[in-house]
């Protein structure tokens, strides 16, 4: 029997973690050996999808024969990723293309062998968190609805001192200080990643441990922090192109195969200036004409989802929402004023598409996510740990 990628990488760290020796990884970041090399946990961790994508795949031929090429891309793509922590480019568009072609049965069958291979964390009966304390039965609210809906508005909201804090690292406040930004068009502009890494109350909240139990407990499986993003839109002519570029238009999210994300105002949000719009219940079921790639417009969707079931998020500075934005949804476009916006995306793997963390990004180190995640599974934060 041939020597693996892993086991060449890591020798020593295979011998004494992988199970070849049937000893499992350690669970949480408490139980991690002092010294640990977090970029080779995290692929360890990664290795333990090997077999994900062999199930699936044999599962799909004999369902959707007809899709045999596709699923065998999808196949080896998956085997690369097992190796490597990387998704192939052909792999993600394989694993795209497969969503629609399928109506979400290939990505029902990977998160199926996911929640196989690693547990989903239990709820406490009570835990704290940086919005206050909850109780088991809040955390299973929020996923109710979620499930239901497909969208959860929270209680919850980001308090002013936090929300000062977040708009000054940001520069919205109109500091001079503020990070700055990787892409920025009349349009919008969007704040660097590893800027955002840089802030500590980005990360604090990213790593609130309501998110973390949420997550855990709507997809299934540990969850994985992907990643924070944060952005600005503002009026535009709203040509067809405008709309498209700046995600105006309906459309569903598909970078991997169960995800959810946290969506938090930094501005006052209203009528005028872009509110977050999603269609209830599209998470679940697409009607048939539907299950397609791309942009589509709000009069083709009207044909077949009434526009009084859209459904419009509004609210103050602070407000926080959820969205499985697998679910129709799109931003309004803004008519006056701007629209600040945060979004923190959780997922039940890395598989899809490729987030390459930049090298300016900050030395990863768990710790700078707050000391609640010592009894995280290591597997929230492998992103940026094999980075390291």
């Amino acid at each position: 029997m041939g020597t693996s990628f892993l086991e060449k990488l890591l020798p020593k760290y295979w011998r004494k973690y992988s199970g070849v020796n049937d000893r499992p990884l350690p669970s949480s970041y408490r139980e991690l050996p002092r010294g640990t090399d977090y970029r080779r946990d995290a692929l360890l961790r990664v290795s333990q999808e090997l077999k994900v994508g062999e199930n699936v795949a044999q599962e799909l031929v004999r369902r959707f024969p007809d899709l045999e090429m596709l699923i065998g891309t999808f196949r080896s793509s998956y085997q690369k990723f097992a190796e490597t922590g990387i998704t192939p480019d052909e792999g993600y568009l394989a694993f795209r293309s497969l969503y629609f072609n399928t109506q979400g049965a290939s990505n029902d069958l990977i998160s199926e062998n996911l929640s196989k291979t690693f547990r989903k964390p239990t709820i406490p009966q009570t835990f704290s968190s940086v919005f206050g304390s909850f109780i088991q039965t809040d955390v299973l609210r929020i996923v109710r609805n979620l499930r239901t809906a497909g969208i959860a508005q929270l209680e919850s909201t980001v308090g002013p001192e936090h929300l000062r804090e977040f708009n000054k690292a940001t520069g919205f406040d109109g500091s001079e200080k503020g990070c700055g930004v990787v892409e920025e068009t009349p349009i919008r502009s969007f704040v660097k990643e590893s800027s955002l890494l840089s802030i500590p109350v980005v990360n604090r909240i990213a790593a609130d441990p309501l998110f973390y139990f949420v997550a855990g407990e709507y997809l299934e499986t540990q969850p994985i922090f992907v990643r924070p993003a944060v952005w600005t839109s503002r009026p535009h002519s709203n040509s067809y192109e405008n709309l498209s570029e700046s995600a105006q238009l309906f459309h569903v999210d598909m970078s991997n195969p169960k995800f959810f994300q946290v969506f938090l105002y930094l501005n006052d949000v209203d009528d005028n200036n872009g509110p977050h719009c999603a269609i209830p219940g599209t998470h679940r079921a697409k009607a048939r004409e539907l299950w397609r790639d791309g942009r589509i417009s709000d009069e083709e969707m009207a044909s077949f989802y009434s526009r009084d079931t859209w459904r419009t998020e509004k609210g103050p500075a602070g407000t926080l929402f959820i969205v499985d934005t697998v679910a129709f949804h799109k931003g309004l476009a803004p008519v006056a004023g701007e629209r600040r916006i945060c979004s923190l995306y959780y997922a039940n793997t890395l598989f899809g598409q490729h987030l390459p963390v930049t090298s300016d990004t900050p030395a990863f180190d768990p710790v700078n996510f707050g000391e609640q995640v010592a009894d995280f599974s290591p597997r929230f934060l492998s992103r940026f740990a094999s980075a390291s």
